[in-house]
């Protein structure tokens, strides 16, 4: 063993000298210049430890023999909050029920909500800057204080200090700011000294008794009055410890209050002000995020869907809390089983039972072996997702670590982003003074001190009128959006059940479990939602069960415990036989090592013991910001589709229709309703542009530009969502068997029109159906045995085995073939499912247009229905592909935008000179990478240096291939290389038969694994047989490379593990 070294101690003071007091940060940072990564230091009577490397700390915090405790001047702010989050001891009960009970106050979605409050106090800084003019010096520091404290208080209490109305900062903060400066004199002073400083004790216990008294006010307010809002504060009030049972004391909902006001407005305020400072010091970073907010909000109010498409606003805050982390010291301490026996740090250092080890973030997250020799410098690009999942574990450690890590981290980085986005957006910074250095305040957090900048409005931007770009209020549209939801809840009677449970301890899965049950009960069912360890012992054939849960650190959440365990004991293979399930996990791909564990853990046990699976399991991960797109593509994708299978629907986007039709009038006026002109919340897009690419073959391709409704906007890699509307001939057909049939009650207060428009733009008239509904309405028997033959089990998987030749009919099919059916419109309007719209990639870049988009497409033709049912069948046409070939130049169509995957974009601008891309499709699945191209084209016309990009394209024949003239030109330019496979030119083929993409992939293999070495990111785009046939040959080319550079032949095992790694990091698929 090894003495861990340190400057050597003085008797009584220790190691004060060796520190500069009012630079105690710096000093300490200075000493691990000359002693190590780990070295000892004698302060204030305690023997301390600190540690400087990300090799020590991922070691510390791998190990469950280190436990957080508060240490140094958190100590001496007991005094002020025994009970609270930041200083309580690790064993407090107090800590363990506080904790569990306010974690779900600061969960994603809890957060999102508090857009509107945020948005409310961000905008009185800004109008108080735009006033000031461009001439008076702002301290920063001291504004954004304000801000902070006041966002805070008014999100979690409901409390308005107004810092903006006043000219001094309000007296909580000077008293606490008084609280902060005590408690690190006093750390750094031996303990007998600070019995003698009378004067500062009782200024301490004055301020300690103000704070005490302003949240104890606070707390009597509400009691007085309380409301329904879902605060922090009603949280702390009436929240239930979900594991003790227990309520939340007076006394430490008080220091919890005291600790929140202190703790989530001072690092904030930190962060912003550190962060101005390094966009100022670093143009280049500032002009990046300045035009990123540009295009995402232009002249846009913000709301809550632009704070997740600003990464590179994200990355900039997350690198200024690498370089300046307002906390840049916790504490942790070894537990022995022996407190006799040292605990063993890097297999050479002993320390103490006990002993308090300090981790130095300054020192952390400059780690040259991490960060490289650039490390002290502001690089944003390396805090983007895509990088930031590269970094080892435990390097960046702003919010601390494990269980004890602020449960605030969402609402700081939420409130930072949405700051920055606004002040960016209004507004252009200069330091006052060009030459300031930078000069640290410390206390128990770290600020700059007289930093002062001036803020000029941008060109564009009226003071007098500001505030009407500041505001947007999405919330009334989502309450009139659940209200008109809830109306159309079906009754309890005519509803199958499904169970939906969650493990949440952050609140995010119970929210998505609220809103599937929403919306499940919107499309018939009878939805039930519970915590997770409700479903001990519910795992049976009776409903269909759903699981919502996440992972903290590879362990269940707190409700999920039980069932996780009950889940885990030994049972019988059959034990769940007949249960069906459906699993959607949320986690923080952070924390890499534990990712999706749990959710993964209970779809695999649920599996092994017999259940079947309803759908693949999904998953979000939070550090993108779109866990609730995730959750809708998945339902959209894979839940409903595989509810429809179970229960034999026909479900389209979440709408289901059960065997036995409503037939209340009632009920079909409601489905019927019409709540607007457009249907698409994006407006109406209008055509300008139509093009035939290829006239001839199978599935003829067709490209569209349109001009998009004014303020709406697009990046690459997003998709456009139009809203088909049935042909007049599909309508008239249908409307013509009900008249015939005397049918023609719809149910719609007999409003024939109205009727029509429905039929037209809201119902789907041609999804294929099962004949089982309406064989119980055929009156002939000859034709009701055809019908119930047609309804057969057997017969409904001959057809589904043979549905690339032919189709289930349609319900108006069945009507026309099946004369003596009686159904009357309300009852038809019952099974038919609501008309949803249709995603189609687009194929341009804003780059090119930030105000028309382009989509290209196939034209789809469905097989006939089978002769066994139909004389000479014909084919029908795909409803979206042929009502967008109908439409001509000056047409306009319902559209909106959907925000596409974060993994299927090209490499951000700031990356794509270091990022090779390799682009593979076969037919339309070209669209996106169209767009790719053309973004990349641009860039290139900009000035723009790019790393290569390869575009490898299945189609026909030369011919056939779709932009080949534009291709060829985009490659002259330098901005892509085309590679096509033809798969009906015989000459093109190397080896005899037909050449596909795939093909030319293996044919490439070794010039493709040379770019995948530099980094490249690997995009899929087409049918399923595209994408596994790429898969299979990518195996092949890994193989073949590894036995080509000496590392042997892989087994298939390793094999897989390395396709599922580069599956989440560089190697993303879309299937169409």
């Amino acid at each position: 063993m090894a003495p861990i070294p340190g400057p050597r101690p003085l008797p009584v003071i220790g190691n004060l000298l060796d520190i500069n007091i009012s630079q105690a940060i710096a000093s300490m940072c200075a000493l691990s210049a000359t002693y190590g990564p780990i070295y000892r230091l004698h302060l204030g009577g305690l023997d301390m430890v600190l540690l400087g490397s990300q090799e020590l700390v991922d070691e510390v915090f791998s190990r469950k023999d280190f436990i957080k405790q508060p240490i140094g001047s958190l100590i001496t702010l007991r005094a002020l909050t025994p009970d609270g989050l930041l200083t309580a001891f690790h064993e407090q009960e107090e800590w363990g029920i506080a904790h569990r009970v306010l974690v779900s106050a600061f969960g994603p979605l809890a957060v999102q909500k508090m857009v509107p409050e945020m948005l409310d106090i961000t905008s009185q800084l800004a109008l108080k800057w735009a006033r000031f003019g461009d001439t008076t010096a702002i301290n920063l520091t001291s504004d954004f204080t304000r801000l902070t404290l006041d966002t805070i208080s008014l999100c979690s209490m409901d409390l308005r200090f107004n810092s903006f109305y006043k000219d001094d900062l309000d007296p909580f903060v000077a008293a606490f700011m008084d609280l902060l400066e005590t408690s690190d004199a006093r750390d750094l002073r031996p303990g007998w000294l600070n019995y003698f400083t009378w004067t500062e004790n009782r200024r301490f216990s004055k301020n300690m008794k103000y704070l005490h008294k302003v949240a104890g006010d606070v707390m009597a307010r509400r009691r007085a009055n309380p409301t329904t809002k879902q605060d922090l504060l009603n949280t702390m009030l009436n929240g239930v410890d979900p594991v003790t049972g227990k309520h939340l004391s007076d006394s430490t909902i008080r220091d919890n209050m005291i600790t929140f006001l202190i703790a989530g407005h001072e690092t904030t305020s930190a962060m912003l002000s550190f962060l101005f400072y390094l966009l100022l010091k670093n143009p280049g970073p500032y002009q990046t995020l300045q035009a990123e907010i540009d295009q995402v909000l232009g002249r846009e109010p913000l709301t809550a869907e632009h704070l997740t498409r600003l990464p590179y606003a994200k990355a900039c805050l997350k690198e200024a809390l690498r370089l300046q982390p307002p906390i840049p010291i916790f504490g942790i301490q070894p537990v022995s089983s022996d407190p006799k026996l040292p605990v063993i740090v890097g297999k050479k250092w002993k320390l103490k039972h006990a002993q308090p080890v300090l981790i130095m973030n300054d020192l952390l997250h400059r780690d040259p072996l991490v960060y490289g020799d650039d490390a002290n410098e502001f690089r944003p690009e390396r805090m983007l997702d895509e990088n930031f999942k590269k970094l080892p574990k435990n390097c960046w450690k702003p919010f601390g670590n494990g269980t004890r890590a602020c449960i605030g981290s969402d609402f700081a980085l939420q409130e930072a982003i949405l700051a920055v986005a606004v002040l960016f957006q209004k507004f252009d910074f200069k330091l006052v003074d060009p030459n300031y250095k930078l000069t640290i305040k410390e206390n128990v957090t770290v600020k700059p001190s007289n930093l002062f900048i001036y803020a000029k409005l941008r060109p564009g931007v009226d003071a007098t009128v500001l505030s009407r770009g500041l505001f947007s209020n999405p919330a009334e549209e989502a309450d009139r959006t659940e209200s008109k939801a809830d109306k159309s809840e079906k009754s309890k009677e005519q509803q199958r059940p499904i169970s939906i449970f969650y493990g949440s301890n952050m609140g995010t899965c119970k929210g998505l479990a609220d809103s599937l049950a929403l919306k499940s009960r919107r499309q018939g069912f009878a939805s039930s939602v519970a915590p997770l360890d409700d479903a001990v012992g519910r795992i049976t054939g009776e409903h269909a069960v759903v699981i919502i849960t996440a992972s903290y650190e590879g362990e269940p959440p707190d409700n999920a415990v039980k069932f996780v365990n009950w889940l885990s004991e030994p049972r019988d293979a059959d034990a769940f036989k007949g249960a069906r399930f459906a699993v959607f996990g949320c986690g923080n791909r952070d924390w890499h090592d534990t990712f999706q564990r749990i959710p993964t853990l209970v779809g695999s046990l649920l599996q092994k013991h017999g259940a079947t699976a309803i759908a693949p399991t999904g998953d979000a991960d939070a550090s993108e910001g779109n866990i609730l797109g995730d959750f809708e593509a998945w339902q959209v994708d894979n839940f409903w589709p595989g509810i429809a299978q179970i229960y034999n629907y026909d479900t389209q986007n979440g709408v289901s229709r059960t065997e036995e039709p409503w037939t209340s009038g009632a009920w079909a006026g409601e489905r019927l309703e019409l709540s607007a002109p457009s249907l698409a919340p994006g407006g109406q897009a209008t055509v300008t542009e139509m093009l035939v690419l290829t006239a001839s073959g199978e599935r003829p391709k067709r490209h569209m530009e349109l001009k998009l409704p004014e303020g709406t906007t697009y990046d690459v890699g997003d998709y456009l969502e139009v809203y088909p509307q049935n042909t007049r001939q599909d309508v008239d057909r249908l409307l013509g068997i009900l008249k015939t049939r005397g049918l023609e009650d719809h149910g719609s207060g007999g409003d024939e029109d109205s009727f029509r428009f429905s039929l037209t733009s809201r119902l789907e008239l041609n999804q294929p159906a099962t004949a089982k509904t309406l064989a119980k309405s055929c009156q002939d028997e000859m034709e009701r045995t055809r019908l119930e033959w047609l309804a057969n089990s057997s017969a409904e998987a001959n057809l589904a085995s043979h549905a690339t030749t032919y189709r289930r009919p349609s319900i108006p099919q069945i009507l026309e073939l099946f004369p003596s059916i009686s159904v009357p419109a309300t009852q038809l309007v019952s099974m038919l499912p609501p008309l949803r719209p249709r995603q189609y990639s687009i194929s341009s870049s804003p780059l090119w247009s930030a105000e028309s988009c382009t989509i290209t497409w196939s034209l789809i033709t469905h097989p006939p229905i089978h002769p066994d049912i139909a004389k000479n069948p014909s084919p029908t046409v795909g409803l979206a592909s042929s009502f967008l070939a109908g439409l001509k130049a000056g047409d306009t169509v319902d559209i909106s935008i959907r925000a596409g995957q974060a993994r299927f974009r090209p490499p951000a601008d700031v990356d794509a000179a270091a990022t090779p891309v390799i682009m593979a499709a076969a037919g339309s699945g070209i669209a996106p990478f169209r767009g790719f191209v053309q973004h990349r084209a641009e860039m290139v016309r900009r000035g723009h240096a790019l790393a290569p990009a390869v575009l490898l394209v299945g189609c026909r024949s030369p011919e056939d291939a779709p932009y080949a003239a534009e291709l060829a030109e985009w490659q002259a330019a330098g901005a892509v290389d085309v590679r096509y496979a033809y798969s009906r030119v015989e000459a093109e083929t190397p080896q005899g038969g037909r050449y596909y993409v795939q093909d030319r992939v293996r044919e490439d293999g070794g010039e493709l694994a040379a770019l995948w070495d530099r980094g490249a990111r690997v995009y899929i785009c087409g049918g399923r047989p595209v994408s596994q046939g790429i898969k299979d040959v990518v195996r092949g080319i890994y193989l073949a490379e590894a036995e080509k550079r000496g590392c042997g032949a892989p087994t298939e095992q390793q094999v897989e593990e390395w396709l599922v790694e580069a599956r989440r990091e560089r190697y993303a698929v879309e299937v169409f």
